[in-house]
């Protein structure tokens, strides 16, 4: 494993471009330094990585993910999260729990909603029976990154939306003062709009909201 992250870490180093570097920690309010790798060259640097260890069983897999959430590093939590799903199709019950431990590390915006959007929309779609409970966990959560995830986890469902499961993650927050839950509720009803745009209208006219998650919503409505 550690010849692994060595491996990883020198192809970043060699890509990498110092003066881009502090700006990229700058616009994600340095939630963690950069390498000063833009999202071009990474897509490139994890494409061959993920060629490379196509074969590795997956409790090795697994346990090179949080590996790589435990560096410094923000573009190697951006490759584990983009890893994760690059590998949905082995999937089973127990990947919630990866899934969550990624939403709830190191969170912010980029990670923790393409995890959402992506990793953890396909796992719920897959196994809908086991996903209702640890959804309606997530609602409940004192952390807001997993209530977001809840709200947004939807995002790529289209006429396959469940409004009500729609409803019941976004009804609890909307008096939160937490701008990262306001915006999940705007875009998620945003998109919903493009299959359903009577419901969320109906919906927004219904449901006091704050002006953010109102604007949002009927954005192209």
């Amino acid at each position: 494993m550690n010849a692994a992250i060595a491996e990883i870490r020198e192809l970043f180093q060699d890509a990498a471009k110092p003066a881009d570097a502090q700006p990229m920690s700058d616009y994600m309010k340095n939630i963690a330094p950069f390498f000063g790798v833009k999202a071009v060259p990474r897509r490139q640097i994890q494409k061959e990585v993920f060629r490379q260890y196509a074969t590795l069983p997956e409790d090795q897999w697994n346990a090179l993910l949080e590996a790589l959430y435990n560096e410094p590093e923000r573009e190697l939590h951006q490759m584990a999260a983009d890893w994760l799903y690059h590998r949905r199709k082995g999937f089973h019950k127990d990947t919630i729990g990866l899934i969550e431990w990624m939403i709830t590390h190191n969170s912010w915006w980029d990670t923790v909603d393409f995890l959402a959007e992506r990793s953890l929309g396909e796992w719920a779609a897959t196994f809908p029976k086991d996903a209702a409970p640890v959804i309606r966990r997530f609602i409940k959560s004192d952390n807001f990154w997993l209530n977001r995830s809840a709200i947004i986890h939807q995002m790529f469902y289209g006429d396959k939306t469940d409004p009500l499961l729609l409803e019941a993650t976004i009804i609890p927050h909307l008096e939160s003062k937490e701008f990262f839950l306001r915006k999940a509720i705007g875009w998620a009803l945003r998109q919903y709009a493009k299959t359903a745009p009577d419901w969320v209208r109906g919906f927004v006219d219904t449901h006091p909201m704050s002006g953010l998650s109102k604007r949002e919503a009927l954005k192209h409505l």
